[in-house]
């Protein structure tokens, strides 16, 4: 299994959400990054996001994984798990004892984790390159 390890996962989507222009080197490197994830049969990724209030206080910090092949992906992130078979969409919160079952929306505007990985991001976003870091 090839891994693709991403840490900075809500970075990039932070400034895909938040940057007023489109920048061609940004283009050319979410182009980059949909052509190497889309060279991969499976993919486990490793990412971490917090949540922070307007004055800038972190209120939340959670670490987690997300596994692909195919439309198939199991996420986990702090105890919840959402397991999908590319039809089905299963979402176990062990805290509750419950588990939500869904079918999968494959519609356009749905961010699926794979769709995160590719050129979701040509339509309805606007993005930038704010700086590189090696």
């Amino acid at each position: 299994m090839k891994r693709f390890y991403l840490s900075g996962l809500l970075l990039m989507v932070s400034f895909l959400a938040f940057s007023q222009q489109k920048d061609p080197k940004a283009k050319a490197l979410l182009d980059a990054v949909s052509n190497k994830f889309k060279s991969y049969s499976t993919v486990l990724a490793i990412f971490s996001y917090q949540i922070q209030n307007s004055a800038g206080k972190t209120l939340s910090q959670k670490k987690g994984t997300i596994n692909m092949k195919g439309s198939r992906y199991n996420i986990a992130f702090g105890n919840n798990k959402i397991i999908s078979d590319g039809k089905t969409v299963w979402n176990y919160d062990p805290s509750a004892k419950e588990v939500t079952v869904n079918n999968a929306n494959n519609s356009e505007k749905t961010i699926t984790p794979q769709k995160l990985f590719t050129n979701f991001y040509e339509k309805d976003f606007a993005y930038s390159l704010s700086g590189e870091k090696t």
